[in-house]
């Protein structure tokens, strides 16, 4: 009987294996596949922990271009409000008790502009 088992889990053995001997092939081939059952186990584990990490990694990385986003939406908008300002300073001249501004100052002014704006 043990050697139509051993026939069956397909486990090499002489024609002429004695009762210990298939019993202790049938033990020594549920130890081997304890041990790649374990060995497969710890492999599922670590990719699975790998595929958590990456997956914590794109969502981080995808909050981190969210709010990449709103800071160049929030500048962008910024710099169209300095701009605004700039061209409507730019537009209207110098006033008539005003002299003209030089090209620094005016630099200046859109400087501190972008500055009071923040």
């Amino acid at each position: 009987m043990l050697k139509d088992l051993l026939s069956a889990l397909k486990i090499e053995h002489s024609e002429e294996v004695t009762d210990e001997e298939a019993e202790q092939l049938i033990t020594e081939h549920i130890n081997n596949l304890e041990t790649e059952k374990d060995t497969l186990s710890q492999a599922n584990q670590e990719l699975s922990a790998s595929v958590e990490g990456e997956k914590a990694d794109k969502e981080k990385l995808a909050k981190e271009l969210s709010e990449a986003k709103t800071e160049l939406a929030t500048t962008k908008g910024k710099l169209e409000q300095v701009t605004d300002m700039y061209k409507e300073q730019f537009s209207k001249g110098p006033e008539e008790d005003e002299e003209p501004k030089d090209d620094k100052k005016l630099g200046n002014d859109v400087l501190q502009m972008i500055l009071d704006t923040k």
